[in-house]
Parts: structure tokens; sequence; C-alpha cells
């Protein structure tokens, strides 16, 4: 992009002719941070190109260790004439309520007029109850409204009993419900004028859960081989993670299965009478410490090159290293041109050396009599044209559509909403 000059303790990039104003432009622009991130990431990449690292932890988990979802049916009381009413089903749940408290309010006829719950809503309480957790353990929960309230504002849980994906109950919720809103109404009755501030009939309770019942135990310590799998599956970074494990315990113990598994073998045996764990040529105390070390591990992570697009609000995030193929693309009065030269260097006579081929790419933009020029063909350098000659985001979206669907964009283009 342009000469690096030496000044002390910093650096300063020199831009090249025609380039100089880009940066103020970037700063002043409507790509706003965009760019800014964009062309930022271009310099330290040529400062300083150094491979991604990651601990094991940070990109896998163990096999059987997974958070399982908690579900429960209940009653928030104590609204302020915001609940449910006299529709719904609301009313037959309270009613099953008392009379299991041993009030009788059955009676024939009567139900939708001796129970009308304006201060009380049915909810449906969520969780997330994580592995290890035991009896006794507090976790949060969220609430939500499933009938007719206007807020949950000032409301308390009733005990309800969250059941797991098993059929089995795990825990009982309740406790004041916390909105982060309000709703304020003025005039009274329906007529009267309200200000509402955030959505004000879903709701949390920071530890509002008490994980009850059987522990959901993890079977994965009875075996002789552990099993990582990565969040995102790649081939290389499952062979640098089956590399790495085998160079810190000095020993085969790890094997690859696939893109997204590595197999750990492991054996049990006794020193001095004691139980141990052997990785290898490694020996530790207990399953524990060994799964701690393989954790801490840091490998060389490889992740594909991918675009995400957010046609809604406008929002596109993208490497900078991103490659492009030749192309001509027209968009309205825009016209960029993408052009790969081959060049040949000769060695100097006498010195031993061998003839190298290098591609010099040009990236040329021009809109009316405005044109840039810059050295390259990666994405970041693509935006930097389009901001120069005053495009939008929105136009950005449109382009880089058009090259995915001609598979000039040597990445993956994924549409998020």
């Amino acid at each position: 992009m342009g000469k690096r000059m030496n000044t002390g303790a910093n650096e300063r990039i020199e831009a090249m002719p025609g380039y100089t104003t880009t940066m103020n432009k970037v700063l002043s622009s409507p790509w706003g941070v965009l760019m800014t991130v964009m062309m930022a990431g271009l310099l330290v990449q040529d400062i300083q190109a150094q491979p991604l690292t990651a601990r094991v932890k940070d990109i896998a988990v163990l096999e059987g260790i997974q958070d399982n979802p908690l579900i429960g049916y209940g009653l928030v009381g104590g609204l302020e004439g915001t609940g449910d009413g006299r529709r719904g089903f609301t009313a037959q749940t309270l009613n099953n309520l008392i009379a299991g408290l041993g009030i009788n309010v059955l009676q024939q006829n009567s139900i939708t007029t001796e129970v009308i719950p304006d201060n009380v809503a049915a909810v449906m309480v969520v969780a997330t109850l994580p592995p290890f957790a035991r009896p006794g353990t507090r976790i949060n929960c969220s609430v939500v409204s499933l009938g007719r309230a206007d807020s949950l504002q000032g409301g308390y849980l009733i005990p309800t009993p969250l059941k797991g994906a098993d059929g089995k109950f795990h825990g009982v919720a309740y406790g004041p419900v916390s909105l982060g809103g309000f709703v304020v109404s003025a005039g009274g009755g329906g007529g009267g004028a309200s200000v509402q501030e955030n959505h004000t009939v879903v709701a949390t309770i920071p530890n509002g859960v008490i994980v009850e019942g059987e522990t959901v135990f993890q079977d994965f310590f009875q075996g002789d081989s552990l099993l990582w799998l990565l969040h995102n599956p790649d081939f290389k970074t499952a062979a640098n993670l089956e590399r790495e494990i085998n160079a810190v315990c000095q020993d085969h113990v790890a094997v690859a299965e696939d893109a997204s598994a590595v197999q750990v073998n492991f054996e049990r045996i006794q020193v001095g009478g004691l139980p141990k764990i052997r990785l290898g040529k490694r020996v530790f105390d207990s399953l524990v410490n060994a799964i701690a070390f393989i954790d801490e591990t840091e490998i060389e992570v490889d992740e594909p090159a991918k675009i995400i697009i957010n046609e809604r609000t406008g929002t596109v995030v993208a490497g900078q290293n991103i490659r492009v193929r030749d192309a001509v693309i027209a968009h309205g009065p825009l016209r960029i041109t993408i052009q790969t030269t081959p060049e040949v260097s000769q060695p100097g006579f006498g010195s031993g050396g061998q003839t190298v081929q290098t591609a010099q790419t040009q990236v040329t933009a021009d809109v009316g009599d405005k044109v840039a020029l810059v050295q390259g063909t990666t994405i970041g350098e693509v935006i930097a044209n389009l901001n120069q000659l005053g495009y939008t985001p929105r136009d950005l979206i449109a382009i880089l559509q058009s090259m995915a669907a001609a598979g000039y964009i040597k990445a993956e283009v994924e549409m998020i909403q």
C-alpha cells in the first residue's frame, strides 16, 4: 500500500501518489468503523503477520460436557393490574394451584367470576443447567409471558419446578422478576397516556433457580479415551491439534478422527499403590489434571476465509486478507477492473539463484472522471477504492453478493438477518 518509514519507536506509513487522502476520507465517510477496522487490519498484516494461536479449551470442548436446557410452566403474581385478566388459561392454572393448597374455588359456573387473575400472568420459565451442577447450586433463569399480560413489572415468580429433556425435575425457580424496563400509565384505564421503555413481558431472575433432584453426571470418566470436539470443524486445525498433543505428551496418543473430532487415549496405572493417569510419557495424579493439561495447550488455528453480510443493517465483516480473482465489475456508474500480470525475476549471473515467477496485480476503480489505483487484490483494498469514490456499504453488499455468485471471491459468503 505504501512505503514504511522508521521514526524511532514509532512507524509512519507514506501513501502512494493519488492515494494520500484515503485515510482522511475513511475517518469522515459514512463507512465509519467498518472502513477504519478494515484498513487497520491491512496495516497490521503488513507490519507483523503471525499465525493465530489459541488454547485447546477456547476452540474445542470435551465430548459429554454440555449445557442442558430446563423448562417449566408457572405463574407470576403481584402485578398491578397488568396480568392476563379474565381470558385464557391463567384462571384455570390459578384455580388448580389454589385447590392444591386445600382451598376449593371450583364452584360450578363461577370460575370466571370468582377468580379473575388481573394481577397474575402465566409464564414459561427457562434456564440452562451447566455441566457438573450439583444440588444446591444457583443458576439464572428467564421468565416469558404466555398470555395477555401487559407487563411483568413488580411481579414475583411463584415456585416453579423445572424439567429437563430427560423428563426429570432438576430445579425450582422462584423470586422477584427483573425487567430492565418499565411501563408508566397516566389517566387510568385504557385511554390514558403511557410511556414504555424496553420489553416488559420478558424478565430474568438472577440466581433464581436452585438445582435439585438427580445430578447430571458426565460419563467420559469411565472409558480409556477422551474426545475433543472443535467448535468450528477444520481439517488443518484438527491435524494441528493432533500433532501438538502428541508433541507435549511425547507419544502418539492423539488421533484426528475427522475435521471436527480428535481422540486422545490414556492409561490407568498404579504408582506406589496410588491410581494415576498416563498420557504418553506424562503421568498425572487424576484425569482432571490430565484434561486441564491438554486444555491449556496452545495450537495454531486455521480459519476458512469468510465474509458475513447483514443486509438489514448494512453491516459487512470480512478478513482483510481475503483474495479476489481477476474480474471486471460494473455497478451503476461504477466500474472496477481487477487484473493480474505475471512477472519473472531472473537471478544475477553466477549467483546460483533460481528464476521466480510472481504475480503483480492492480485494481482500478473509476466513476466519471475519478480513477483510483492500488496494488493487490484483497477485500480491504476493494473497499478502499469504493470509499474513495464515495460509495456506501449498501453498494458494497450488492457488489460482494454478485462477485460471490460469480465465484470471484475466494471466501465463503454468509448472509445473516
